[in-house]
């Protein structure tokens, strides 16, 4: 039976939700579940608003999102098979790094089995599926799935399927394309003799497809073209060049200095650590200085356990997750505490890992500035491995409206000429407001202020029958006003 007052906060964390606002959306979410801990509905949209924010957001709380659409797949929830799918997906969804090709088709697999739920997922699962599959060597399977989903019209899903078809007889051709229908699949691959959960697969192989990597030249272009951060820039530039020619003169038999690529970012939070570390990890890759180059962001919670044993064991999980990349720990300092604390454990296990794998794996530690020094003076180890610091500074005003903008240009969206002067007066008040407060200005706030001005522009279109689509793109006065009494006369 519905519980009425569960749904009511399930809708209020849709609205949320589809305004972007995912910690708002989160508590609806977790408030529903209070009321109805059997919905898998509720648990889907608490584990997609938490998948938002590592994507969007680049936040940490993957295992978050993992828990609650797992939860939610038990359920017999197709959205949630779907998204776990991605998740799991060697190419999909980046900033997770847990990729496993079986999990992923197992959950492609049971979002095609529950697809009376919700089927506007069903044709990209499908043909992700097929590829998949294609890639494991299952090529009848692939063949089978890929069709269907051409039948949907997903992208590229026919000329997957023209792939697989070319290494069919004609009979499996012919039983492949008699499949009208998904419900027909079961019956389908029994003609084909094969068995989905068999994960032997078939003897015809295709090569896996590379996982698609950014060039050097457009990380480069994207560090780049981050708003401020121009000391930060050179020191990045400095490390690049360091690496590409210590990496040569390896190559070439010349004797080359061991030179520690762990870095300490140092700097208020919404400066810009995570961002560019990302950056950082893929520009190591094209260099050849790691093999991999994916980073995995952590913090205290995701490395140290309650008992003696687990913390080694729980970090040397994550080390192993970003072995050929980048492990970022932000707010590092936190690790150490007086008392009897297992966050020491933590560091002995990372810096046995650095000495290990050094030519593979580098540890980026970040925080606030003066902690952070108390956080390396707190063990030796750490700071004869942590000697090359960069410091974020604050935004500037000037900076901080930058950003605005660009936020803006990447979500479709144009400012009116008096909306501008309401934005740049904003944000000179909230620099001049921190300076005197001596706090810090920084990316988050403007991120705040850009989704109140999509939530106010909403809420003043709502309003009209018909909007345009310059009503739709525009950002007016009232949007961005923070007092809600300023009126818009501007076109």
């Amino acid at each position: 039976m519905l519980n009425n007052k569960a749904e009511e906060y399930n809708k209020s964390g849709i609205q949320a939700f589809n305004s972007k606002q995912y910690d708002q959306a989160i508590q609806y979410f977790k408030k529903a579940i209070e009321l109805d801990g059997e919905s898998g509905v509720y648990y889907y949209n608490l584990g997609n608003a938490y998948c938002r924010k590592v994507i969007e957001f680049h936040e940490n709380c993957q295992e978050e999102s993992i828990t609650f659409l797992t939860h939610s797949a038990r359920l017999k929830n197709a959205n949630a098979c779907y998204i776990l799918g991605n998740i799991y997906h060697p190419r999909l969804y980046p900033a997770y790094s847990s990729k496993d090709s079986r999990k992923a088709m197992e959950y492609y697999r049971k979002n095609i089995d529950y697809r009376n739920q919700d089927a506007r997922y069903l044709g990209t699962a499908l043909n992700n599926l097929g590829c998949l599959c294609g890639e494991n060597g299952r090529i009848k399977e692939a063949a089978c799935y890929t069709w269907l989903a051409s039948k949907k019209n997903v992208l590229k899903a026919k000329d997957n399927y023209d792939t697989y078809r070319q290494l069919l007889d004609e009979e499996s051709i012919r039983i492949v394309e008699s499949t009208l229908d998904v419900s027909q699949l079961p019956e389908t691959l029994a003609r084909l003799n094969i068995n989905p959960e068999d994960s032997a697969g078939t003897a015809t192989t295709l090569p896996p497809k590379e996982t698609e990597k950014e060039s050097l030249e457009h990380l480069l272009d994207k560090l780049n073209k981050l708003v401020g951060l121009s000391g930060v820039k050179k020191e990045v530039e400095s490390l690049i060049n360091l690496a590409r020619v210590t990496k040569l003169r390896k190559e070439r038999g010349m004797k080359s200095t061991s030179v520690s690529l762990h870095l300490v970012f140092t700097g208020n939070p919404g400066t810009g650590k995570t961002t560019v570390a990302r950056l950082l990890s893929g520009i190591y890759r094209e260099i050849g200085v790691l093999s991999k180059g994916q980073l995995v962001e952590i913090d205290r919670a995701g490395l140290v356990a309650g008992y003696v044993g687990q913390t080694a064991m729980k970090t040397q999980e994550k080390i192993n997750q970003a072995m050929g990349g980048i492990l970022f720990i932000d707010e590092a300092y936190t690790l150490v505490r007086e008392g009897n604390d297992f966050g020491q454990e933590a560091i002995d296990t990372l810096l046995k890992a650095m000495e290990d794998h050094r030519d593979d794996f580098i540890v980026i530690v970040a925080g606030y500035p003066e902690l952070m020094e108390q956080f390396l003076d707190s063990n030796p180890g750490l700071r004869s491995r942590f000697n090359k610091f960069i410091m974020f500074e604050d935004y500037s005003a000037e900076e901080l409206y930058k950003i605005f903008l660009s936020m803006c240009d990447g979500s479709g969206y144009k400012l009116t000429s008096s909306a501008k002067k309401v934005v740049i007066q904003y944000f000179q008040d909230y620099y001049d407001e921190h300076a005197k407060n001596g706090t810090s200005s920084n990316g988050r706030a403007v991120r705040n202020y850009f989704e109140n001005a999509i939530i106010n522009q909403a809420n003043r279109l709502a309003r009209k029958d018909n909007p345009t689509d310059r009503a739709l793109t525009q950002l007016t006065v009232q949007d961005v006003a923070p007092d809600p009494d300023l009126s818009d006369n501007d076109h």
